[in-house]
């Protein structure tokens, strides 16, 4: 399809895009379960690198938690293996989150500031 095309072509070109990136988010739609093979390749070739190598914070946004059987918080950290991807813990956050309903994105929103505020006293120094 068009859609898949383009996103290949996209992503190929993806390291290019990643100068002077201070953070990424990263969205999966968390009620296609049926993705979630080509979600992880996509992650760890092309997401999971960069934001190692950077030392940047990640945001996962696991969306469509209105829908039933959407995957859990949990279940995504599980996939994307994030507890053992970032230097610090304090790196990287994964939200459960609803596009349709807004449910999670200010919760997510106000923990990406808080990593990057968090991020920016790591290598800022006043003296």
């Amino acid at each position: 399809s068009t859609q898949s095309t383009w996103g290949l072509e996209f992503r190929t070109s993806w390291s290019k895009r990643y100068r002077g990136v201070v953070a990424l988010i990263f969205v999966i739609d968390a009620a296609d379960r049926a993705r979630f093979g080509e979600c992880k390749d996509t992650f760890m070739h092309h997401i999971r690198p960069h934001v190692t190598a950077a030392v940047i914070p990640l945001l996962v946004l696991a969306n469509k938690q209105d829908v039933q059987g959407a995957a859990t918080r949990s279940e995504i950290v599980s996939l994307l293996e994030l507890d053992d991807i970032l230097h610090s813990p304090d790196l990287w956050h994964a939200e459960p989150c609803s596009a349709i309903t807004g449910h999670g994105l200010l919760e997510a929103l106000d923990q990406l500031m808080q990593m990057l505020l968090e991020n920016q006293k790591r290598f800022c120094t006043d003296d």
